[in-house]
């Protein structure tokens, strides 16, 4: 069973627009969870709004990883995400470039991480 974190009234609003973070500000109440737990984000409703990773020792309390509530985040989560991005960046390479960032945090919808690829 995930830990979920319940965001306060209208505080959805950003998040459903596409915003990757909820910030400490937003939730109904913290909860206790270690750095790098693993949470369901849910409406003042009770909706599902995404997945994320939860820190309680910074003002950005979760760093959303999805939206979908059927994706599970295991290793194979982890290497499809990676997969798809080196498919999509290598596209726009030139041929001779022997190193480049595969993975840019949030940026790349993988908060945290950093991958880069050298020769």
């Amino acid at each position: 069973m995930s830990l979920e974190v319940r965001l306060k009234s209208k505080r959805d609003i950003p998040v459903r627009a596409g915003h990757p973070w909820v910030f400490s500000n937003a939730l109904e109440r913290d909860i206790q969870a270690d750095p790098g737990t693993l949470v369901n984000i849910l409406s003042d409703r009770g909706d599902f709004l995404g997945r994320g990773i939860y820190n309680p020792l910074t003002s950005i309390r979760v760093r959303i990883i999805t939206r979908d509530p059927a994706v599970e985040i295991d290793q194979a989560f982890f290497k499809g995400r990676i997969q798809a991005l080196t498919r999509m960046k290598t596209k726009y390479l030139p041929a001779e470039t022997t190193a480049y960032r595969v993975v840019h945090g949030d940026a790349d919808g993988l908060p945290g991480l950093i991958v880069d690829r050298y020769e």
